[in-house]
């Protein structure tokens, strides 16, 4: 998969973040082993940011190493996605706000009121490595050598 010098999402990149696609965000455990779960995600101001409760795996991994990476693709074209690498911002301020909108956006409801006094944080990420999927054609060309 060919890695690019880019760390700005392109407009079809923002456009994935923007529908309702699961993601996985992969953080690093303290003995450095990677850690992969399946999040909702969406963007703002051309950053990836996604949402957990405080005191979670991702948010412990992240408060101790910051490094991250988030995976996303469509699969309805699954060539048609991105990988970001780079580094957390973590912030609770708005954090519950930010579980609302992505609760609308993948379900169409509020946030569970049964979790509403969990102390959310969100998470966004400032991007050193932003690699599209390969395309298709790129893959059909590989395997008819």
């Amino acid at each position: 998969m060919p890695d690019t010098d880019e760390t700005v999402l392109t407009g079809d990149q923002l456009a994935l973040l923007r529908e309702p696609l699961l993601a996985f965000v992969t953080t690093l455990m303290a003995d450095g082993a990677p850690h992969t779960t399946l999040i909702w995600a969406d963007e703002e101001s051309g950053q990836a940011r996604f949402n957990t409760f405080v005191g979670s795996l991702k948010e412990r991994h992240l408060r101790h190493d910051p490094r991250l990476s988030l995976a996303i693709h469509d699969p309805a074209s699954p060539w048609r996605g991105v990988i970001i690498r780079g580094r957390a911002e973590m912030s609770e301020e708005g954090a519950m706000e930010h579980a609302h909108l992505l609760a609308h956006k993948y379900t169409g409801q509020d946030y569970p009121s049964s979790l509403q006094g969990v102390q959310r944080v969100t998470v966004r990420i400032h991007a050193d490595r932003i690699s599209p999927i390969v395309h298709g054609s790129q893959v059909e060309r590989w395997t008819e050598r």
